[in-house]
């Protein structure tokens, strides 16, 4: 199918509710909600494994047991969307999506009553047909993708599935960067184009900090950190998690924070026993957080074979340091 442009994305988005009304949203009591306070927020990343609509002509050259079957693609939308309204993110990082139709299709027939906007910006992993997409209960002041390459040695490369979104949020200026990365994360022959990715992403990252965001870098990285093991000790050969979390390599106060880093870790694993799906904040937003899980409440052979990250974050500055993490 053709993809819808991004000047459809912003008509569509320009008839729902304005600023006023986001303060109320998370409060109303929508079937499943299990965070009633306006007074936090709840972020969720998760690789939704191909979200297909499985209407010709579909994307990418990637196969799938869902592909060209309309009737399968919408089960396996059903059962992301259990994952989904189980969690009751207030915004939702979605890797692995088809286009702007295919996630208008998955919020209007299966999430319809949980007031998310549909965010999607064309990339250019023709390859696979894959994008990542955000889900807000909260208008975005622009959302947009950046085709800079970042450079490694003697190689440059651009992120082909990327978004730069921003929002504001009460005293919070929210800037965005939602990322699939490059993967095979132990290829050699891979280092210097992952790593150009990454510095492109924390170029990003660091123009949104400059022009007074906090930060958010989310999805799936494709690689491990080095600095908060996950629950098999992987250890990567490349700098991407280091380069990304570390903004300004001038400036150590900017260093970005992994939220699993505030879990045990036999807990850390997203992927398999491995975690390669990371959520990054700015120190004063990781100061905020008052939850993290990684829940596995589903089965990842049937579903998606990636659990998602789940932060809970307050809305107004608290000094308790007291963070929450399940054990799953």
């Amino acid at each position: 199918m053709m993809k819808c442009s991004l000047l459809s994305l912003l008509l569509f988005t320009a008839c729902l509710p304005m600023a006023d009304d986001q303060a109320k949203i998370h409060s109303e009591n929508r079937p499943g909600t299990q965070h009633s306070s306006a007074s936090s927020l709840v972020l969720m990343a998760l690789n939704a494994e191909f979200l297909w609509d499985g209407v010709p002509p579909e994307e990418g050259d990637a196969q799938f047991a869902w592909k060209g079957s309309q009737q399968a693609a919408e089960a396996h939308m059903a059962d992301l969307a259990d994952i989904v309204t189980k969690h009751d993110p207030d915004i939702l990082h979605l890797a692995e999506v088809e286009n702007l139709q295919a996630l208008t299709t998955f919020n209007q027939k299966f999430l319809s009553d949980q007031g998310y906007r549909p965010y999607l910006v064309n990339g250019t992993d023709t390859a696979t047909g894959q994008d990542v997409a955000l889900l807000s209960r909260f208008e975005l002041e622009g959302i947009s993708r950046d085709p800079r390459k970042g450079r490694s040695g003697n190689r440059r490369k651009a992120v082909s599935k990327h978004y730069i979104a921003t929002l504001r949020l009460g005293d919070l200026r929210l800037g965005l960067v939602g990322i699939h990365l490059l993967a095979r994360p132990q290829s050699q022959s891979r280092i210097d184009d992952r790593e150009a990715q990454a510095d492109a992403v924390r170029r990003m990252a660091r123009d949104l900090k400059d022009t007074g965001h906090s930060i958010i870098v989310w999805g799936d990285f494709n690689d491990f950190d080095g600095h908060t093991l996950d629950r098999s000790s992987n250890r990567p050969i490349t700098r991407v998690l280091e380069w990304i979390r570390e903004l300004d390599p001038a400036d150590p106060t900017d260093d970005l924070i992994n939220v699993a880093e505030r879990l045990p870790q036999r807990q850390r694993y997203t992927n398999g026993r491995d975690a390669i799906d990371h959520i990054l904040l700015s120190p004063e937003l990781a100061e905020r957080v008052t939850e993290i899980k990684i829940p596995r409440d589903h089965d990842p052979h049937r579903v998606t074979n990636h659990y998602p990250i789940v932060v809970h974050l307050r809305l107004t500055p608290d000094s308790s340091g007291e963070v929450a993490g399940s054990d799953n």
